[in-house]
């Protein structure tokens, strides 16, 4: 299985409220998986294990930008 098999299965995390964007990293050599979120953090990560198929997990907050 892929990093990228890993995230398209991660997916589905994109249907809870609030999380913008799911991505691969590397965070201290090794991959991991980052979920950015732009409001109810504390229930997101609740709902989000800390690791998945073995990639831990980082959930990050993203203030959203508004065009003006």
């Amino acid at each position: 299985m892929t990093h990228l098999d890993i995230i398209h299965e991660a997916d589905g995390w994109m249907a809870l409220d609030g999380v913008s964007s799911i991505a691969e990293s590397v965070r201290d050599g090794k991959p991991c998986i980052v979920v950015t979120v732009t409001k109810n953090r504390d229930v997101i990560r609740e709902q989000i294990p800390e690791t998945f198929k073995g990639y831990k997990v980082y959930i990050e907050t993203d203030d959203e930008v508004t065009i003006l």
